[in-house]
This record gives structure tokens, C-alpha cells and sequence, in this order.
């Protein structure tokens, strides 16, 4: 009897109760986060949660698991259901928090509850190693999830009017044009009919073009660029299979990619060409790595196509083709295409555009007449200034959401030429003072993205297998609680297509009143939707004497749009209350 009772309280199977504690305690969590009113955040939600009935849940939790973990004592629900009871709990609170920090400290237990679980059943060998059709398909539907999410809450956006003019505005105005004329003009980008090759050299953009002939809507634009940055997993996936990863670390890789918070992040701000660097990259990054140089020279290109600074990070990848001795050939081509190229497209922008985007390195400018070469000799100069520049609060923010869904593998290597990969988020996105370039949610992401999951592969592949076996997994894991945190927010705009779907029916009835061949000055939200015309202009950006104008009443700066206009020479012919009002010139 003695014995038994020993026996009972033995190391493990304390251990089995503590476990189905904290099982009981997340599952308690997320029935009250489920039914309770109130942010969980907040005292009130506190206030208005039962005690008898959270009492009450969790014993019946505790006496359930309790109950199934006898049950089947093979299986090892313990383990099972701690890990998944508190990474649920843990991701739903996340995606309704809006506290950066807050979402930082989830990612600690939500560390504790991965490391125990894979601790668990790789000492027990309990983990089945999924065959390589199951690895590929789920990556797939994970894949096409991800994507369907991105073009969903995009397609929200512009059906809810609100995608602004910049950018989106641009993109859909310049898209008619290469309709209709095979150019890429706008008159809504600089208020004057412009090419935007004048201000980005992106010639990417004639890909889509075959696609935008079909559908010829600023919604193709938006599922367009969900399913370019879907597409990327394939080459990720081809790189997975090059290097020979278990299937198993192939499948936690391919989720942490598809839920990589700066995936869909990337997309909040509408459609951008960056999205092309993503794919582009990888593609290139795979044929080098299967040296296959026809196809790497042509996605080397491609990429160059992107956009003037797309050159930056191809000059990193040939320098590390270089500095690591693994393709000192090939890099040293790639590296002088890219600074020739670089130097081409700036050249080309100085002298039949508006100039190369310069200013957002103005921090590192003593003298203008310099220009980029003053940024280098800031950095000599100066290295102290240089790394402040580089770290604030919201830069190391950014850090911490690009590295942390990848477990910091990127920089998590004994190879010190694999760190001059870092060099595109240092450049790019840390240096510049252009506080959209060191935002996930903004498009600056996926050249960065690209290249951090090329070296975090790397790394893997040399990381030693008792680390190897919790990396994995935390990236998975930490890119799912940052993905609830970040985009959830943004569901909003599907919620507001449902909620004011009349307000919006009521809209597009009366842009619709305009003729195609009208010019228009409008408000930045209506833009998108009336671009699709040759003249267009955004009225907090200038004042043109138009056919029409149009001023969205939705928001309190109605009233100063107003009064930019002589509105002697227009008369309202259209009015829906607190929505749109519509004025035509007088005759």
C-alpha cells in the first residue's frame, strides 16, 4: 500500500499533474476569453468573469484530461494537449492585443510550452516523421490559406475605400495606362501625366500585364500580389529539398514561412512591385544553390526589374558568394551586374525622372553634392553615429518581429561570411530615418525576407541536431503568435465590408455617375476606384480645374478639402449624407 502511494507521487507522475494544471488553466483561459465581455487586457474583463463558473471548468478540464490521459496512456496526451491548449490560449490573446510588448512576453511561455513538448517526444521517439506527399500538400494548403487571407483583407481594403491614392491610387491609374497606351503614366503621382518610370525604374510590372488585360480592376492588382507572395514557397520549399531536411523540419520551415508575420505584413499598405523580390530572390538563390546558372542569371535579372534598389541585395549575395569561396566566379559577375546596373537605373532616374529616392538616407548626407558615396563616408567617419542611426525603440522592434519568426537563425552561425547576409535589413531597413522602411507591415520586408529565410536555412542545416530540434520548432511557433498579433487587427476591413455594406452599395452608385472620359480631383480614398480614367488628381495634393470633384464627407476633413476650391465655378449634383459629395463644373 506503502508502495503504491510512493509510487504514485513519483517524478513523473507529479509531473503529469503540474502539466495538466497549466492544461486546465489554458483551456479555463480560452472558454473565458470566449465568452466573457472585454478586452482580456483590461481590469473589466476581470470584473465580469465568474468565479464559480472558471472554478468549475477548470476541475471538469483537469478531471477530463485526467480521465483521457488514462485512457490512453500510450498516446501521451499530456504533452499533447499542454502544448496545444496553451499555444491556443496564447495566440487568441495575441490576435485581439495591440501592445507590441505585451505580444513579446506571450512568445516566453508560449518558448516554455515548445521546448517541453519537444523535449518530451523526442526523448520518447513519439514524434511520427510525416512522408514526404504529406510534408508537400500541407505545405501547399498552408500556402493557399496564407495567400487567401492576404488577398482577402486586400480586396476588403478597396471595396471599403481604404486604400488611399499613395500608393495604391498610383499603381491602379498607372495599370489603365498600360492598358490602354502600353505606358506606364499617372497624373496622380507627381499632378501632372508622368511616367512612373520617372520616379521608380520597375519594369516588373509589364508581367502582369497579360493578367490585367483579362481583368482590368484594381482588385486583380491586389489578389495578384497575394499570389506572387504565395508563390514564393515553392522555391523555399525546392531549397528545403536541395539541402535534404527531414520532412519534418521541411514542414515546421514552410509553416514558419507561410506565417512569417512580414509575409502578410508586407501587403497592408496595397500593392507595391516589391512584392516580386520575394520570389524572384529565392528562385535565385535555388538555381545558384543547384548550380543551375542560366535560370539564376535570368531570376538575377528579373530582380534587377523590380526597382532601382533591387540591385542591393543581389550585391550582398555575390558578396557572400564571393567571401564564403563557394562561387567566387559567379559572384564576382553577379556583383559588378549589380553595381552596373545600380549605377545605370540612378543614372537613368537623374536624367529623365525625377532623381533617385536619396533622401531617405538624409541622415548619413552632410553634402549633397555627394549624394549615396557622403553615406559611406558618414559610416567611416563616424561608426558610433552609424549604429545609432540603426538601433531606436521601433527599429529594434522591427528586429525583434523579423529575427524572433525565425528563432534568431540568421544570425545564429560560425561562418562569418554568412553575417554579410544580414546586410540588406542593415542597409535597408535599419539605416534609413524613412520610418516605413523599418515597418513589417509596410512592402521595404521582402527583399530582407528573402534572403534572412536563405540564411536561416543555412544555419539549420549546419546547426547541431540537439538545437536543431528546438530552433525549428520555436520559429514555427513564434511566427504564428507574431501572425495573430499582426494581422488580425487588419480582419477589420473584412468585418467593415459586411457592417456598412449599404454605406458602400450607396458609394460606387454615385462614382459610377461619372463619365469615364471626365477628368476628376478627388479625396484620397476615392482614387482607387475612379482611376481608371487619364486624368486624375488627388485633392489634398494640388488643385486642378476638373470636370468633377469629389470629396469623401466620411471624415472630419471634409470641410478643409472644401475650402482648397473656388466653389463658384461648381455646383453639387450629387450628395450622399456623410458619405460622398459630387460637384460638377459649372457651363
Amino acid at each position: 500500500m506503502i508502495q503504491k502511494i510512493v509510487s504514485f507521487f513519483d517524478a513523473e507522475t507529479r509531473e503529469k499533474y503540474f502539466v495538466r494544471l497549466f492544461s486546465a488553466w489554458s483551456i479555463m483561459g480560452i472558454f473565458n476569453y470566449m465568452t466573457v465581455p472585454g478586452h482580456p487586457e483590461k481590469i473589466d474583463a476581470v470584473k465580469n468573469t465568474n468565479l464559480l463558473a472558471s472554478v468549475i471548468i477548470f476541475i471538469l478540464s483537469y478531471a477530463l484530461l485526467t480521465l483521457v490521459s488514462h485512457l490512453l496512456k500510450k498516446a501521451d496526451t499530456d504533452a499533447w494537449i499542454f502544448s496545444v491548449s496553451t499555444l491556443v490560449y496564447l495566440g487568441l490573446v495575441a490576435m485581439f492585443s495591440e501592445n507590441n510588448y505585451y505580444c513579446l512576453a506571450l512568445l516566453f511561455p508560449a518558448a516554455l510550452s515548445c521546448i517541453y513538448t519537444v523535449r518530451k517526444f523526442t526523448a520518447k521517439k513519439t514524434v511520427l516523421e510525416p512522408d514526404r506527399k504529406f510534408t508537400a500538400i500541407f505545405s501547399l494548403i498552408t500556402g493557399i490559406l496564407v495567400t487567401a487571407v492576404i488577398a482577402l483583407i486586400g480586396v476588403s481594403r478597396y471595396l471599403s475605400f481604404a486604400t488611399p491614392n499613395f500608393d495604391f491610387g498610383i499603381f491602379a491609374q498607372m495599370y489603365y495606362y498600360l492598358k490602354t497606351e502600353f505606358v506606364p503614366l499617372t497624373t496622380c503621382e507627381r499632378e501632372k501625366l508622368l511616367s512612373h518610370f520617372a520616379v521608380h525604374l520597375s519594369p516588373v510590372y509589364y508581367l502582369l500585364l497579360p493578367v490585367y488585360f483579362v481583368f482590368d480592376s484594381p482588385i486583380t492588382l491586389q489578389i495578384s500580389q497575394a499570389v506572387i507572395i504565395g508563390s514564393a514557397l515553392i522555391p523555399l520549399y525546392l531549397l528545403m529539398r536541395h539541402f535534404k531536411f527531414s520532412n519534418k523540419v521541411t514542414l515546421l520551415m514552410m509553416i514558419a514561412f507561410a506565417f512569417y508575420p512580414a509575409l502578410a505584413g508586407g501587403t497592408m499598405y496595397d500593392f507595391h512591385e516589391n512584392c516580386f523580390l520575394l520570389p524572384f530572390l529565392l528562385w535565385m538563390l535555388y538555381f545558384a544553390e543547384k548550380e543551375k546558372y542560366i535560370p539564376m542569371y535570368i531570376f538575377m535579372l528579373l530582380t534587377f526589374s523590380v526597382k532601382e534598389d533591387a540591385a542591393v541585395y543581389v550585391a550582398f549575395i555575390a558578396l557572400y558568394f564571393i567571401l564564403s569561396g563557394r562561387k567566387k566566379l559567379h559572384g564576382t559577375i553577379i556583383l559588378l551586374s549589380s553595381v552596373a546596373y545600380f549605377v545605370f537605373a540612378v543614372s537613368f532616374l537623374k536624367a529623365f525622372g525625377e532623381g533617385a529616392m536619396t533622401g531617405r538616407f538624409d541622415n548619413f548626407i552632410t553634402n549633397q553634392n555627394l549624394g549615396l558615396a557622403d553615406v559611406i563616408i558618414t559610416i567611416f567617419k563616424n561608426p558610433a553615429y552609424f549604429i545609432s542611426q540603426c538601433i531606436s525603440e521601433e527599429k529594434l522592434l522591427f528586429i525583434l518581429f523579423m529575427l524572433l519568426p525565425l528563432a534568431f537563425l540568421p544570425i545564429l552561425s560560425k561562418k562569418w561570411s554568412q553575417f554579410i547576409l544580414v546586410g540588406p535589413m542593415i542597409l535597408i531597413n535599419l539605416m534609413s530615418d524613412y520610418t516605413y522602411q523599418h515597418s513589417i507591415y509596410f512592402q521595404y520586408v521582402y527583399g530582407t525576407m528573402a534572403i534572412l529565410f536563405y540564411v536561416a536555412i543555412l544555419n539549420v542545416k549546419d546547426c547541431p541536431k540537439n538545437l536543431k530540434k528546438y530552433l525549428v520548432p520555436l520559429a514555427t511557433v513564434f511566427s504564428i503568435i507574431i501572425f495573430a498579433f499582426s494581422i488580425s487587427p487588419k480582419m477589420t476591413y473584412v468585418n467593415r465590408l459586411d457592417v456598412n455594406r449599404e454605406d458602400y452599395v450607396k458609394i460606387r452608385a454615385a462614382l459610377d455617375t461619372i463619365e469615364e472620359d471626365a477628368s476628376v480631383l478627388s479625396t484620397t480614398f476615392y482614387m482607387p476606384y475612379l482611376s481608371q480614367r487619364k486624368e486624375i488628381y488627388e485633392i489634398e495634393y494640388c488643385v486642378k480645374d476638373t470636370d468633377y470633384i469629389v470629396i469623401d464627407t466620411r471624415y472630419a476633413s471634409a470641410d478643409a478639402n472644401r475650402e482648397k476650391i473656388d466653389m463658384t465655378k461648381y455646383e453639387l449634383i450629387l450628395e450622399e449624407e456623410n458619405l460622398v459629395e459630387i460637384y460638377s463644373k459649372k457651363e
